[in-house]
């Protein structure tokens, strides 16, 4: 017989390591000769051949005989998957447990993933959307509400770019839209030229926006989402063409967009041309960003990479700049975000987290289900050695056991699968998440395909290990035995196995625990926060004016100061005040001011503030104290000395070591004096930081701020401010019937909203770190229970030598702690690399807390020995003469 070829040698080595060693070299000897006889298929016969031997199919057949046809396999494979059913059916305990836990681990990753793949691995839908990204100078002060591009720089920007095939900035703001008889409210963007053309989107009717369409001499036009369409003309084709009113002005309908459009979010109703006067200078002193701050959206060039376009940004900013004489102009930064980064850059280190979460729980699941299975294994060891003892191979005997895995797996998955589409209908998975990517969130194919590799996986995991301790040396003691017995050999191999899945299961647990103490603590850090002012009894609400019935500041401002009069007049009302910017919103205004004797460090970058106008009653119904001076007056008229009050972060920014009373800032044109200091409130929500402001009283304010879009009013209850809703509801009918109320809530509802997410992530987190805790001490104590079972003829012989019930307890305890001791340190150094994913999570609490780390590590070891007393206790009871007589 020729010598066999390397691959020929490669199978029979394999195959070597399956088949029993007694009949081996005989087959494999059989084999090779047939295999040098055969000139062509040789190889595709061999692998059929081996595939035969491997499954049991008995030994290669002569060439003159019939070949194994694939039916053989096929009536094997059946064989053996009606035995794993009935024999995993007739352990109906074991498996239910075992497909809950498969069906939780695999539901709860698959739905994850699905929320993965629609945010953070599907492109958006727009056309090349690699090249659109979101461009946004960045200042010292982000929280001040600026243009993302300075307005002259934007101006030269779109003439000359050569990084930038397109250009398209726009605003953002609430508008009241009547369409008919109806009067709808609504977002209004304001866009460039360019935006369509950046986005590359068609209309399902009509056309989008153009060139002519800027041009302020031109009628105004607006594109309608298909939202709004669906809303306010039943998705009727002939809106084309018709007229609608956008706060007080008419404009025709041009087009409508695709379902898929929602940028730049989905409340958005209608699209209408910017026509911006855009500077070719710095804005000067004194004016006030009237409008929304402008966004920019572009479009790379062929070949350009956001670092061109972010050099581009600054060079061409640094021209523009003016300097001192002698000095070189400062260089602006830029932060050029491809926009799909962008749109995920606040959720996608929560969802890096969760999806670690989920791996951690899931991988907890499948050590826990292979501890299961170790433990069947080694209760069926006496049917392992009767196969043994038929002539079954190593390979024949673990077989049973891998196909109960796989079966399993399966199983479990299928289940995982409705577990995962119940989760992403019932739970908010994609509550924080922008619209425009929600919507591609759902089970599609993809979702599939990951449930089905997660599940083979899973199968072959929990299936190779328990086959890797299935077969029995000492075949006559085994089939002999009428108990549970294992050869030392075997019996410490399963142990240590056990145990060391139990030391992950710990590790695992830690992490996760970790993580929800983190985040536990940073939600109660964030929930009792300093706000700077008081929130409860305290009714926050939303007025927008129609068009009719006046549109002059004098009559808006008359309409508000006799409805807060109303208001006030009720005895269940403390006090009332107007605002154009309730707290706990992203509603700012911000001004460029003066300060009389004070220049700024860097004249290209003058004082701003967040400007808001007030009544004299707002700082009593808001509960925000005046520190020093005093508040606004009602003698503080348009006729009297123009007075502002400033907040605690402007005089400490501003005016550090002067007194702030007295001093003279100039806004909107005119020199006001400073007659108050109020406290710094967080405005925009309980993680903002506080920042220069400044208030205008009503009286005082150009006519620009009040208008029908809308404005604020606080109103301080005695009682609960539920049940002054219905009057403040009657009163503002009373005086205009068609006027709108909106986002009527107490403050303490508003800021219990705003922590939704860091509420939904912290019960995320908690919720899984108990089911690995439980799933871990479960572990703990099986594999405790194990050892004392085995242990039982030892633990015999050591009471029956003196030991007492104390020492026996104290040994099975001991082993309990050893292996926590083990998996402490793993865990701790794992919690500690997976706590730095949560830093932008936290609030006032640092990823490497040592009191959490500490407190978990105490709350491991307190419950390790409560799972540890159970086993400890069963121990101690063993009688020495009964394990003795069992021997």
């Amino acid at each position: 017989m020729a010598d066999p070829d390397v691959f020929a040698r490669a199978v029979v080595t394999a195959l070597r390591l399956i088949l029993p060693a007694a009949t081996a070299e005989d087959v494999l000897g059989d084999l090779l000769e047939h295999y040098s006889r055969r000139s062509r298929g040789r190889r595709r016969w061999l692998v059929l051949q081996a595939i035969g031997l491997a499954w049991g199919l008995g030994r290669p057949r002569p060439r003159h005989q019939r070949r194994a046809s694939p039916s053989f396999l096929i009536d094997v494979w059946l064989r053996d998957i009606k035995y794993a059913q009935r024999s995993l059916f007739r352990a109906r305990g074991f498996f239910t447990v075992a497909l809950l836990s498969l069906a939780l681990g695999i539901g709860l990753t698959t739905a994850v993933f699905s929320v993965i793949d629609g945010v953070l691995l599907r492109p958006l839908p727009y056309g090349d959307p690699g090249r659109i990204v979101r461009v946004r100078e960045v200042r010292p002060s982000p929280a001040l509400a600026v243009d993302a591009v300075p307005r002259m720089l934007l101006n030269r920007w779109e003439k000359t770019s050569r990084a930038l095939a397109a250009i398209a900035p726009y605003t953002i703001s609430d508008a009241r839209v009547g369409a008919g008889a109806e009067s709808f409210v609504g977002v209004r963007v304001e866009v460039g030229d360019r935006f369509f053309d950046v986005l590359r989107t068609t209309p399902v009717h009509g056309r989008l926006l153009g060139v002519a369409d800027d041009d302020p001499a031109a009628p105004l036009v607006a594109v309608l989402s298909r939202a709004f369409w669906q809303r306010a003309f039943a998705g009727d084709a002939a809106a084309i063409g018709r007229s609608i009113r956008i706060d007080d002005r008419p404009a025709e309908i041009v087009g409508v967009l695709t379902e898929t459009f929602t940028f730049p979010a989905a409340e958005v109703a209608v699209y209408v041309p910017g026509r911006w006067r855009l500077p070719e200078a710095s804005p000067g002193v004194g004016r006030a960003f009237v409008g929304p701050p402008i966004e920019v959206v572009a479009r790379m060039s062929a070949g350009a990479t956001t670092d061109d376009v972010e050099q581009e940004a600054s060079e061409l900013s640094t021209q523009l700049r003016n300097a001192p004489p002698g000095e070189q102009p400062r260089p602006a930064t830029f932060e050029v975000l491809r926009l799909q980064d962008d749109l995920v850059r606040d959720v996608k280190p929560a969802l890096v987290m969760v999806l670690a979460a989920v791996a951690c729980v899931l991988a907890i699941v499948c050590v826990n289900l292979t501890n299961l299975l170790l433990a069947r294994g080694t209760v069926r060891h006496r049917e392992m050695a009767v196969r043994a003892a038929l002539g079954a191979s190593r390979w024949g005997m673990a077989r049973p056991l891998v196909l109960e895995g796989a079966l399993l797996a399966i199983l479990g998955g299928a289940a995982g699968l409705g577990v995962a589409a119940g989760l992403l209908v019932s739970i908010p998975l994609t509550s924080s998440i922008d619209p425009l990517l929600a919507a591609q969130v759902h089970i599609d194919g993809r979702v599939l395909a990951f449930a089905f590799a997660v599940s083979a996986a899973i199968g072959l995991l929990v299936g190779v290990l328990p086959a890797w301790q299935a077969p029995v040396a000492d075949v006559k003691t085994a089939v002999a035995g009428s108990h549970v017995h294992l050869l030392p050999g075997t019996a410490v191999r399963a142990e240590r196995l056990r145990s060391a899945l139990v030391v992950i299961q710990v590790a695992l647990a830690m992490v996760l625990a970790v993580g929800a103490s983190l985040l536990s603590r940073s939600l109660v850090t964030l929930l009792t926060v300093d706000l700077g002012f008081q929130p409860g009894h305290a009714l926050a609400l939303q007025v927008r004016l129609p068009p009719a019935g006046g549109s002059t500041y004098d009559w808006r401002a008359r309409f508000y100061q006799d409805f807060l009069a109303r208001l006030s007049a009720h005895p269940g009302v403390r006090a009332a005040g107007f605002t154009s910017s309730l707290p706990m919103s992203e509603t700012f205004s911000q001004a460029t001011l003066r300060i009389d004797g004070i220049a700024p460090a860097d004249p290209a970058s003058p004082f701003r503030a967040h400007r808001e106008v007030v009544t004299p009653g707002y700082f009593a119904a808001l509960g925000l104290a005046v520190t020093s001076g005093r508040g606004l007056l009602e003698r503080d008229t348009e006729s009297s000395e123009r007075v502002v009050l400033v907040n605690d972060a402007f005089a400490t920014t501003y005016l550090a070591g002067r007194e702030a009373i007295g001093q003279r800032v100039m806004l909107f044109g005119d020199w006001c004096r400073v007659v108050g200091v109020v406290r710094s409130k967080r405005h925009s929500g309980l993680r903002s930081k506080t920042r220069p402001e400044v208030y205008v009283p009503l009286a005082q304010s150009p006519p620009d701020v009040v208008s029908q879009s809308g404005a604020g009013v606080v109103v301080r209850t005695a009682g609960s401010p539920a049940d002054m809703l219905p009057f403040v509801r009657s009163t503002l009918r009373g005086l205009q019937p068609d006027a709108a109320l909106e986002q009527a809530a107490a403050l303490d509802d508003r800021i219990w909203e705003s922590t939704a997410q860091p509420r939904f992530y912290a019960t995320v987190m908690g919720t899984f770190a108990a089911l690995s805790l439980i799933t871990g001490l479960v572990g703990l104590f099986g594999v405790l229970s194990y050892v004392v079972e085995r242990r039982r003829v030892e633990i015999g012989v050591r009471r029956a030598l003196g030991a007492t019930a104390s020492d026996i307890a104290g040994l099975v305890i001991g082993k309990g702690l050893k292996l926590v001791a083990v998996a402490v340190p793993i865990g701790l150094v794992s919690a500690a690399a997976g706590s730095a994913l949560m830093r932008n999570l936290l609030f006032g609490i640092q990823p490497s807390d040592p009191l959490t780390f500490v407190g978990v590590v105490i709350t491991i070891a307190i419950v390790s020995l409560a799972a540890s007393a159970w086993p400890a206790r069963r121990a101690a009871a063993i009688e020495p003469m009964q394990a003795l007589r069992e021997e």
